[in-house]
Parts: C-alpha cells; structure tokens; sequence
C-alpha cells in the first residue's frame, strides 16, 4: 500500500516538473517573441522565475514558490505596460499550469492573429511601387506621343497647303510677253525636290512616333497585366 503511494506522488511530481519545464519554454518564447525581455525588469523577474523552475525540476524548490515568481513576472509586465503585448498567451499559460490535474500537459498558447497574419515583403512593396512609377512614365510618354503626332500632322498639312498653293501661283503666272508669244513662268528645277524631300522627312517622323506610341502601348499593357 505505501509502495503504490509512493509511486502516485513519484509520478505527480514528475508530471509537475514537466509542467514547470513546458511553462518555461513556452514562457520564453512569448516573451521573446514580443520583445518584452528588452525590458530590464521583466529580464529579472523571468530570470527569478527560471532559476525556480530549475530548482523545482531539481527538488530543491516547491510549487507555492514557482506560482510566487510567475506572480511577480505578471506584475513586471504590467508595470513596465508590456502586459497587453502577451496578456492572451500569459493568462493562457498561467491557466494551465495552474489547473487542478497535475497531469495534464501544458498546451502552446494560440497563435496570435496579429502576428500571424502574413505581411507584404519590403521587396514585394518596392516592387509595386517601381511598377506604378513605370507605368506613370509610359502613359506620361505616351501623352507626348500623342501631342508630338497631332503637332506634326498639323505642321505637315500646313506645309503641303503652303506648298501646293506657291506651286500653283508659279505655275499659272504669266512671265514677260516676247514676240507676242506668252511664255508660262517656269518654277525652280528644286522646289519640288524640295517639297518632297519635306514629306519624306516628316512622314518618316510621323511613321518613328507611331512605332514607339505602339511599343509603349505594348509596354503598358505587360506592366498591367502582370
């Protein structure tokens, strides 16, 4: 009888120190994980706290003892205004470890949503931020594009009616009468060379700006699409 006695109080002590062991790990890595060890004061009372665990595990420290340092790590954090960083994983963990089954393990605290939820990459962020100035850039050229062709359309008319119409005058103009015979006035061997050579420039110009606004446009599109 004492002999099975024995062996129940062995296997809840041991159960306790597991529990004590789990409550510090998971302890650490919450405090870790919201930072709260920068602070100094909350460093000491969690190291008060380990070197009891540690003595608990060791037998030399009891329960009342780690339930006094967990109590002081508490008011740490509160004094410091770091407790509502780990109030729900603190309040979780403390509930557990204090529950009246001795045996029953120590579960993680849940996961915080705020610290779960999936952040954008700096990389991610300078990426679409790159991406938005290019596209600014395309439509700003491609807006220069239209107003350089609408320019050059209007420059190109202007020429071919000013052209047309010096050529016309030259040629229906009557030069100086000579033996009674009137002689049509002969324009320049080069104004039509001229002339031409003007179109040929500008419909070159005009055919140039057309490619790129249809490259830019292609450009524009890619940078939408993906």
């Amino acid at each position: 009888m004492a002999s099975a006695t024995t062996r129940s109080s062995t296997a809840k002590m041991a159960n306790y120190k597991s529990k004590v062991n789990f409550l510090q790990q998971h302890l650490a890595d919450l405090l870790t994980q919201k930072k709260a060890l920068h602070s100094r004061v909350v460093a000491e009372e969690f190291h008060k706290f380990k070197l009891t665990s540690s003595r608990v595990i060791s037998g030399d420290a009891t329960a009342a003892e780690v339930r006094q340092t967990l109590t002081g790590l508490e008011k740490a954090l509160k004094k410091e205004g770091l407790f509502k960083n780990v109030k729900s994983g603190f309040i979780h963990l403390k509930k557990e470890f204090l529950s009246s089954s001795s045996s029953k393990a120590i579960s993680k605290p849940p996961s915080d949503p705020q610290t779960d939820k999936p952040k954008r990459s700096t990389t991610s962020v300078i990426a679409d931020h790159k991406k938005e100035r290019r596209i600014q850039t395309v439509e700003k050229d491609n807006d220069e594009v239209k107003n350089l062709n609408k320019a050059v359309g209007r420059l190109f008319e202007n020429l071919k009616i000013q052209k047309l119409s010096e050529i016309a005058r030259e040629s229906t103009g009557l030069a100086i009468t000579h033996d009674r015979s009137p002689t049509m006035m002969t324009k320049k061997p080069d104004d039509s060379d001229d002339f031409k050579e003007i179109i040929k420039k500008v419909r070159g110009l005009e055919m140039e700006l057309l490619r790129q606004k249809a490259s830019q446009s292609s450009e524009l599109k890619r940078f939408v699409d993906h």
